[in-house]
């Protein structure tokens, strides 16, 4: 219902010049962010500490999750039930113009938290973006980049920033752990600087697979078997003067009902001392399996510490396997699956690959135990086996170390794939006339003619930068011109602008998203350098008149 004195926000097609947007269009994800200074700011409800002794205070540039945006919490707003709104300055995000295909970095206005929302889990390359349900992609489409929602982008091709303009290399080697202390019935304030180290980034690794940490200060780590090595180290972690516990841990055997009414014996290591520090734990890693994630501020970290919290995933929720395959020239494949019901922590996870250049796919399937989607993240074993060349991975679970060691030797390293772009459809006839001039119905290696070859990648979608330059040449031999060749000619032009596809769209449920306005482009760019819409809140009066033509 609309009422007199109410604002409202009006559709773009309405008021394009004002960029209006009343969709929500909103996503789970990781960004890269630049800000004109740095220190202890606002996140998303929670304050993230800084330590600005490893950070260059000039354009430092950091990945934080979407919900952690630097905002002004007292410019909030509230729009709706769902839906909060704040200013924000100071702070800049890398975006693509969609009319212009420039792309640079551009400041920020407004960050929104949209709650209840159906979002979708979408595949675009080796990456899963989970975005709403209405304009929240950039995909090309009959000769432009349009604003499409999930499921109409499916088998289109998406921009992707190859690689993003950096100014400063931002290194984060510590953190500074900050909470209350209730020691002797006294309230204190209490810090401890937190070394992001290895074995630092194992101790998260595990607490985030099998642990949890409790809002009573509480740490706990499951794992029996062969995970029983899984919390050696950890309470070896715990014993070091790394972190503030006085190494008071103790280990507990019990019985225990899961979701699905299995009783099963379980075995856990309890850390009950430093109950502040625990509470900060629960604050950076989530608590409960649909809220787990990995902090920000170990994605800023150095590749050891990453390489930690590899780890401490891997030895948890991850699979590794030897596929037996006779058509394989090692006989086999290396398989590393890691399994988890949070959106949040797949997209961290892939970020984590992302810095290593290692790809992962991810398939969403329903758990049998509680019935919500949950997600399989499988690992690329080719790109797994470059960062074994570089980095030397161990895993702490005995178990899959010795399978990861065994066979990670037989990985073929292949070639990487075609750099590919959209196919212009709309140019197809132009293509095919252009090289009947050129060459007639010549037959290509495989004994087609290239009309085949144009209308295989017609139907695709796509074809390599080469073979579209290949056919521009051409079209400039045979004399064809036209405005939408030299647009399709710009396209190709930005090396640095790469383009996947769509492979699938998926619902993910009903989860609370986030977003940011970006004046001007209205799009920014993912950790994994896909670019999605944001929205813009432009606010129009509604008169008196207006609310009498709303209810006749």
């Amino acid at each position: 219902k609309v009422h007199d004195g109410d604002h409202i926000a009006v559709n773009p097609y309405i008021m394009a010049g004002h960029g209006a947007d009343v969709d929500g269009d909103s996503g789970r994800f990781y960004l890269w962010i630049r800000e004109s200074d740095c220190g202890t700011k606002a996140h998303g409800g929670r304050v993230l500490p800084m330590t600005t002794s490893s950070i260059p205070v000039s354009n430092p540039q950091r990945l934080i999750h979407i919900s952690e945006f630097p905002h002004d919490p007292e410019t909030k707003v509230v729009k709706s039930r769902t839906v909060t709104e704040y200013q924000t300055s100071g702070t800049e995000v890398y975006a693509l113009d969609p009319i212009t295909l420039e792309h640079r970095w551009f400041p920020v206005s407004h960050f929104s938290v949209h709650k209840n929302l159906n979002m979708f889990a979408v595949q675009v390359g080796s990456r899963t973006l989970f975005v709403s349900d209405d304009h929240s992609l950039l995909a090309y489409r009959e000769g432009a980049v349009v604003k499409l929602p999930p499921v109409e982008a499916l088998n289109l091709m998406v921009p992707r920033i190859k690689h993003l303009p950096r100014h400063t290399t931002t290194v984060q080697e510590t953190v500074e752990a900050k909470g209350v202390s209730r020691a002797r019935k006294q309230r204190h304030d209490v810090a401890w600087t937190l070394p992001l180290n290895r074995d630092i980034g194992l101790f998260l690794g595990l607490i985030i697979g099998d642990g949890c940490a409790t809002a009573r200060g509480v740490v706990y780590l499951y794992g029996k078997g062969e995970k029983a090595q899984n919390r050696k180290r950890f309470e070896e972690i715990i014993q070091s003067d790394m972190l503030p516990y006085k190494g008071y841990t103790f280990e507990t055997k019990f019985n225990a009902t899961s979701i699905d009414g299995v009783v099963r014996s379980r075995e856990r290591s309890t850390v009950a001392d430093q109950g502040w520090f625990s509470h900060w734990i629960a604050e950076q890693t989530g608590s409960g399996a649909l809220n787990k994630r990995i902090p920000s501020f170990c994605l800023n970290a150095s590749d050891d510490h990453l390489i930690g919290v590899f780890d401490g995933l891997m030895s948890t929720d991850g699979s590794i396997s030897w596929i037996t395959k006779k058509d394989r020239a090692c006989g086999g494949q290396l398989a590393l699956v890691y399994f988890s019901s949070s959106p949040d922590l797949v997209a961290g996870l892939q970020a984590l690959l992302g810095r290593f250049h290692v790809r992962a796919n991810v398939c969403t399937y329903t758990a049998q135990s509680s019935g919500r989607p949950a997600y399989a993240v499988n690992i690329s074993s080719i790109d797994i086996a470059r960062m074994h060349q570089r980095h030397n991975l161990q895993f702490t679970h005995p178990g899959k170390n010795a399978i990861f060691q065994e066979h990670i030797g037989s990985v073929c390293l292949t070639a990487d794939t075609d750099d590919l772009v959209p196919y212009p459809k709309h140019l197809h006839t132009t293509f095919q006339q252009s090289y009947a001039k050129q060459n007639g119905y010549a037959k290509n290696t495989a004994g087609k003619t290239k009309f085949g070859t144009l209308q295989a990648w017609k139907g695709k979608g796509h074809w390599s930068r080469a073979a579209a330059l290949k056919h521009l040449e051409l079209c400039d031999l045979a004399g064809a011109a036209c405005e939408e060749l030299e647009d399709f000619r710009e396209l190709l032009a930005d090396t640095n602008l790469g383009w996947e596809k769509i492979t699938n769209v998926e619902p993910a449920g009903k989860m609370t998203g986030w977003d940011i306005t970006v004046p001007g482009p209205y799009t920014f760019a993912t950790e994994g350098g896909h670019f999605v819409q944001d929205t813009m809140t432009v606010h129009v009066p509604v008169l008196p008149d207006s609310v009498q033509e709303v209810k006749d």
